[in-house]
């Protein structure tokens, strides 16, 4: 009813709580991981403006939905903090895998099986009780280790072919360092989301396509 597009529920993990937020996050175990829709429209036009202004007006309506929800979850005499989108307090992702929303991509970012990642993600901390949803393997970093249409397309070569072990995870991992320059001149650069076909055309028909021609749509 808010708006969201897919919605999962998981423990919150405070080793993801980011040093300069400990003492702002309220100690609550439980998070709410919210994805609200990109418009598709603008986001094939990256990078661009237009696209930029798509990003910011969907943190906009997601971060009022997620106010609201919070009023809700008080109403029902429990406690709630929300995590503003575009500044969150934690690195999210990884909360986002262990509540089944998706799985990350060679991109770095979080991909669903509905529209990749032309999403926008947020969190909502409470002691509400909800039940924890369970992480669920989409065969998204399977296909993305054979796709690599973002790794070739990535105008500042910040992506990587393969995953690799950092601090204590195996992942595809961002090169910052050649991927924020890009992005400050850029538009917000945005290239390896729109190149995507998980973000195109959704994961099923994208895993059709491959099985019966071995290609990639």
């Amino acid at each position: 009813d808010l708006g969201f597009a897919v919605v999962g529920m998981t423990t919150y993990d405070n080793r993801y709580t980011y040093v300069s937020k400990r003492k702002w996050v309220k100690n609550f175990p439980n998070a709410i991981c919210l994805a609200m829709e990109q418009p598709y429209e603008e986001t094939q036009t990256i990078p661009s403006e237009p696209a930029e202004a798509a990003v910011f007006a969907t943190y906009r309506r997601e971060g009022a939905a997620g106010l609201e929800l919070a009023d809700y979850i008080r109403s029902l005499g429990y406690r709630a903090q929300v995590h503003s989108p575009n500044d969150p307090g934690s690195a999210v992702i990884p909360m986002f895998v262990a509540a089944g929303i998706g799985q990350q991509g060679a991109m770095g970012y979080l991909l669903s099986p509905h529209f990749g990642s032309r999403h926008r993600l947020m969190i909502l901390t409470t002691d509400a009780l909800v039940t924890h949803d369970e992480p669920v393997d989409y065969g998204i970093q399977a296909f993305c280790t054979i796709c690599q249409v973002c790794v070739n397309r990535c105008p500042g070569r910040a992506l990587t072919r393969d995953k690799v072990w950092w601090r204590g995870v195996e992942k595809f991992k961002i090169v910052a360092k050649r991927c924020r320059p890009v992005m400050a001149r850029y538009a917000a650069c945005g290239v390896c989301m729109k190149v995507c076909p998980i973000q195109r055309y959704g994961m099923k028909p994208v895993m059709k396509h491959y099985i019966e021609t071995g290609e990639v749509l």
